[in-house]
């Protein structure tokens, strides 16, 4: 046998629950937490705010009969609470009526108590969501501007990668032009030391033959300078000959 849910609350998540929907008015005016998600207990203080037990604490009164006082976080007054539910008196209760007028409830000061709520409650979903639409905005700019240093980045990697390979490419041609170079100073070594001394005996012919013509192409000696040399006495050296006497002829 099927059992019929009672709880209006308590229904498929994809059908609008009327009775829930007529209590989202119902918040704490300093957290924002709703009363419909029965996450904290509710009190309505007597200055007509409505605060979670997370955000008043109670002060207890000197006796056990005193009723607690709070101090309420939203106008700093040190007033009475009562905690919402049933249990309310009724007067206090009808302030949460969702239709005051079919129970024939004087709703002037009800009315102007939920509208009081609900605008302030607008106000708070205003603020939240443009403070929603402008982080939107942010994280739509940082995506782009994400995106765009991204972009930056490849671009930049493709550039230090070609200019990797153009650094290589030069050490490479730097390496082959010195090994070109020394290949080419040995080779002329070993060319010029054959050069050398046939370049020394070359220039030792062409000094002798400098001599040699310096020696044929000497200046004439003037004729008085010879005539000079013929006047002069000519020592010559003493020789030792025999004794000529007459000559005596007989036979020998």
């Amino acid at each position: 046998m099927l059992r019929r849910n009672n709880n209006p609350e308590k229904q498929n998540p994809g059908t609008i629950n009327m009775a829930v929907a007529r209590k989202l008015w119902i918040h704490c005016n300093r957290c924002f937490t709703h009363f419909v998600n029965r996450q904290s207990i509710m009190f309505l203080l007597a200055c007509k705010h409505v605060i979670c037990e997370k955000c008043v604490a109670a002060n207890l009164g000197r006796t056990p009969s005193d009723a607690p006082t709070y101090k309420c976080p939203m106008c700093q007054q040190l007033v009475r609470g009562r905690q919402l539910g049933n249990s309310m008196p009724s007067n206090l209760k009808d302030m949460f009526h969702p239709q005051p007028w079919l129970d024939g409830i004087h709703h002037d000061v009800v009315d102007t108590f939920q509208r009081a709520n609900c605008d302030h409650l607008d106000k708070h979903l205003k603020e939240k969501s443009k403070k929603l639409n402008k982080e939107e905005s942010d994280c739509k700019l940082a995506k782009e501007s994400t995106y765009k240093h991204y972009m930056e980045y490849r671009r930049t990697r493709h550039i230090r990668k070609q200019l990797e390979d153009r650094a290589r490419q030069i050490k490479i041609q730097a390496r082959l032009r010195e090994e070109e170079e020394l290949r080419r100073s040995s080779l002329a070594k070993r060319r010029k030391s054959p050069d050398a001394a046939a370049s020394a005996a070359l220039q030792a012919i062409v000094d002798g033959a400098k001599k040699s013509r310096s020696r044929s192409h000497s200046p004439a000696v003037p004729l008085d300078t010879i005539s000079q040399r013929h006047r002069s006495p000519i020592m010559r050296p003493t020789i030792t000959s025999f004794e000529q006497r007459a000559n005596h002829s007989f036979d020998l």
